[in-house]
């Protein structure tokens, strides 16, 4: 092996290694700044995490702060509750809809998936709350191979629809 080929090699590896310590990096980056911002979301989080960053001068102003913060955040609540309650009401018109017009076996599916979304869901041990339920395409069983349907087009919920087949030409 020549010189010249062990410099690539070695410049191809380093590059190699990297691209994937910087993924890593930006990947745990991310996910620090989701947790954060989910803690932001628990009652009781958002008036101190606000005071850290204004660094109130005295325990007047700190008085203060936390007075309108706290009432900020149960405002923030409320909305956050209100929200809920109209999605929640969407999604019941939007089921109701649906079983006049799907099979038994497609609304079962659609139900299942539903459960598997949100918080407080009947999912499995382990479950992100990803993903298409067991038997739909591109479902993939824990540890396992993907289902049909997967890495096609609309293979896989909130995907792109399937392409028509005459536009396969």
């Amino acid at each position: 092996m020549t010189v010249h080929v062990k410099s690539a090699i070695l410049l191809f590896v380093a590059v190699g290694l990297g691209v994937m310590l910087g993924a890593l990096g930006a990947a745990t980056i991310l996910n620090h700044r989701v947790d954060q911002l989910e803690a932001l979301r628990k009652p009781g989080s958002f008036a101190p995490f606000i005071e850290s960053i204004i660094e109130p001068t005295d325990e007047a102003q700190r008085a203060q702060l936390r007075v309108l913060l706290e009432e900020a955040e149960q405002q923030q609540q409320a909305l956050r509750r209100s929200i809920h309650d109209q999605h929640r009401a969407i999604r019941d018109s939007l089921r109701v809809q649906l079983g006049q017009i799907l099979t038994p076996e497609q609304l079962q599916r659609l139900d299942t998936w539903h459960r598997m979304q949100g918080p407080g869901s009947e999912r499995p041990p382990g479950a992100q709350g990803q993903g298409p339920p067991p038997g739909a395409p591109g479902f993939r069983p824990p540890g396992g191979r993907p289902g049909p349907g997967a890495g096609r087009p609309g293979g896989r919920p909130g995907g792109p629809p399937p392409l028509p087949a005459d536009s396969l030409r």
